[in-house]
């Protein structure tokens, strides 16, 4: 039995071309005409912007004022706990912050994939950063795919695009049927060609748009910036 699944294997991969792929040269012209997959869609805010929300902000501007006034008043007591809500206020919300920022800087330096290319008619396994267009990429079962492109060549190649699409059934796809970024290979394998990549890939597109930060005000914070308006 091992030995027919041996020939089955050693016959599926003379079936399956190798494709040239771009020379070296082609690489290099790619890489200065800025058509390569390098861009990186930033992840939550800087440290300084997490403190300077946090900490400047019209609240604690506002209550920051009337602290002093209440301190020359002499009502010490008040003064106290009012300066207490905007010490734990600014510090609870960047111990929150800090703490999403390092899990998502945790995970992005987790997704770091290298894939299969064909170079000078010979494989490379390369960092997805250094994917260029018009590469020609090997995909197999449980790849994700990277960059945008079309299948070049496909044996029963399937692909989920479920996290794209909401799309719960496989894809079976076709040469010349297009791939997008983001996609899972589930069965079958095949070759693509880089058509978007960078910034210009689905994936990238989607990343940017998820990750803008949105601040959500409290109501009380809402009440004041209405009132100073």
């Amino acid at each position: 039995m091992d030995q027919v699944a041996s020939q089955k294997q050693q016959t599926a991969l003379r079936k399956r071309p190798t494709p040239q792929g771009l020379t070296s040269a082609e690489v290099q012209e790619r890489i200065r005409q800025g058509q390569v997959n390098d861009f990186e869609a930033r992840v939550g805010r800087t440290y300084g912007e997490i403190f300077r929300d946090n900490v400047l902000n019209l609240f604690n501007i506002v209550l920051g004022t009337l602290l002093v006034i209440v301190i020359a008043s002499g009502d010490y007591t008040t003064a106290f706990f009012a300066g207490f809500s905007v010490v734990s206020n600014s510090f609870l919300g960047m111990i929150q912050e800090i703490n999403a920022k390092r899990k998502l800087d945790r995970l992005a330096t987790l997704s770091q994939q290298k894939v299969t290319v064909f170079r000078d008619g010979q494989p490379q396994i390369i960092p997805k950063t250094q994917v260029v267009k018009d590469d020609v990429i090997l995909i197999e079962p449980g790849d994700r795919l990277v960059v945008d492109g079309k299948v070049l060549w496909s044996d029963s190649l399937e692909v989920d695009e479920s996290l794209l699409t909401g799309e719960s059934d496989s894809i079976y796809k076709e040469e010349g049927a297009p791939l997008y970024s983001g996609s899972f290979a589930i069965a079958g394998t095949g070759y693509m060609v880089a058509t978007r990549v960078g910034k210009e890939s689905n994936i990238n597109k989607l990343s940017v748009i998820a990750k803008q930060y949105k601040r959500v005000l409290t109501p009380t914070q809402k009440k004041i910036n209405a009132m100073v308006e």
